[in-house]
């Protein structure tokens, strides 16, 4: 894609943000909703939930147990260098 993206693993979190005038879409996901399971073992680990800001050339940024907006905002800064 062409902005930032935060994947939500059983997570709650706002459908979108926008930091500084850079935009960042949700994209929620369901651990339950993968029958393989493959989801949780390589995304969740040992954590209940999961969240990752993801930039838009589709390397993770930083990971997180649950949703937290200062540490997106810090994250995402650092991510665009204005940090």
């Amino acid at each position: 894609g062409d902005k930032f993206t935060l994947l939500t693993i059983d997570a709650d979190a706002p459908e979108s943000l926008d930091v500084d005038g850079v935009p960042v879409a949700r994209v929620p996901l369901s651990a339950a909703d993968d029958a393989t399971g493959a989801l949780a073992e390589r995304y969740l680990g040992e954590a209940s939930a999961a969240v990752y800001l993801i930039r838009p050339d589709q390397h993770v940024a930083a990971r997180w147990d649950r949703f937290d907006e200062t540490a997106l905002r810090a994250a995402l800064r650092r991510a665009c260098a204005k940090e």
